[in-house]
């Protein structure tokens, strides 16, 4: 379609998503099941569900891999979950019949457990093998770029560990004051999802500098 024709349909919505809701962390299998369908109505932000099918559509074999009734139970089962909405409706210049639009509750689902990982059976990730193994490699770079005695490498590793715990900790605080006081993030409707993480990843870190001073004159020390 010519980007200055008018689509044959008019779309009437009244619900938008929410910036952020939070949810269990026993949501997370549920999600990763319907990834396609929630992926895809995070690019898209409203769609119907011949659209959410095609979100399904197989190229290589030329064809859809949900059938339309399979794509309906998916839905009820998100829908039941509150993982999405029924955001308005299309109503179609023909005549035909309206279909529902679909929408997400929220731009951002925030699991419990995501930054604090309080959960009773997950050690917090800065603690997980990979992690410290990052923080290491980090450690090493930094240390040798900064021409730092390699003796102070395990004093860097605790302050970047220690950096890492407190600025997910504040994460999770940042999004539970956007949830309680979404005003703060009023106007921004067309930030993606990851445009809002890496803010609130920002905004974490630019918190803990200007609360916790002495970490950074831990690391200037540093010689």
């Amino acid at each position: 379609m010519d980007s200055q024709e008018k689509p044959p349909y008019d779309d009437f919505i009244a619900e938008k998503p929410k910036v952020i809701q939070k949810f269990s962390s026993d949501i997370r299998p549920l999600l990763k099941e319907h990834t396609i369908i929630v992926k895809g109505l995070g690019k898209h932000t409203f769609l119907s569900v011949k659209e959410i099918r095609n979100l399904y559509w197989n190229e290589k074999e030329k064809k859809h891999t949900k059938s339309m009734k399979t794509i309906y139970r998916h839905m009820e089962i998100l829908e039941n979950a509150n993982l999405v909405k029924v955001a308005g409706h299309r109503k179609p210049k023909d005549g035909r019949m309206t279909e529902k639009l679909y929408c997400r509750t929220a731009t951002i689902y925030f699991l419990k457990d995501e930054g604090d990982n309080n959960s009773d059976d997950e050690i917090p990730y800065w603690k997980s093998e990979d992690y410290q193994k990052s923080i290491k490699l980090l450690a090493k770079i930094f240390i040798q770029n900064n021409n730092i005695d390699q003796n102070r490498e395990k004093d860097f590793f605790k302050i970047v560990e220690k950096f890492t715990e407190m600025q997910s900790i504040n994460i999770t605080t940042i999004f539970g004051k956007i949830e309680a006081n979404p005003n703060l993030v009023e106007g921004y409707d067309e930030f993606s999802i990851m445009d809002f993480k890496r803010i609130i990843t920002d905004l974490s870190m630019y918190e803990i500098i200007h609360q916790h001073p002495e970490l950074i004159k831990k690391i200037q020390d540093l010689k």
